[in-house]
Order: C-alpha cells, then sequence, then structure tokens
C-alpha cells in the first residue's frame, strides 16, 4: 500500500463494497429472520439502528473536532443501556 490517505481510501472502497454485495442483502435477511412479522420488533430494530447512525455521527464529529482544531470536545456520550466500567 502507499501513504496512509491512500490505504483509508482503499479501505473505504472496499468497505463500500462489501456493504453492497454482502453485508447488505446478509443484512435483510437477518433481520426478516429475527423480525418476521412482529411489527413490536420491526420497531426495536429501527430504534437500534437509529442509535447506531446517531452513535456513528458523534464519532465522526468527533474525528473532525481533532483534525480541525486538535482536541477532544468532551467525554463520549452513554448509549442507552451501557455503563462506565
Amino acid at each position: 500500500m502507499g501513504s496512509g490517505l491512500e490505504d483509508f481510501k482503499y479501505y473505504l472502497e472496499r468497505h463500500i463494497g462489501l456493504d453492497g454485495d454482502e453485508h447488505g442483502p446478509m443484512a435483510n435477511r437477518l433481520l426478516l429472520s429475527l423480525c418476521g412479522s412482529d411489527e413490536s420488533r420491526w420497531q426495536l430494530a429501527e430504534q437500534a439502528a437509529v442509535n447506531s447512525l446517531e452513535a456513528r455521527r458523534e464519532l465522526w464529529d468527533g474525528i473532525c473536532n481533532v483534525m480541525r482544531c486538535g482536541k477532544v470536545s468532551g467525554p463520549p456520550k452513554m448509549l442507552p443501556g451501557q455503563s462506565r466500567s
């Protein structure tokens, strides 16, 4: 591999390819097998997805802040059901 930026670009391209070709369809099958026709399970799955996306956004926002300002903006937020060990 080349520079750090080239390595990161390769990682992102590979990750996007896996998501579209393998992980996406596999995740759909998993959701169908877990939730079936149970609306409450689908609602729980949707909320878990929203929580995950919010956490991912906070991660990347934090990385961006460190890159721009060279500092962390505060302690990480706890997700529902998490505890500090």
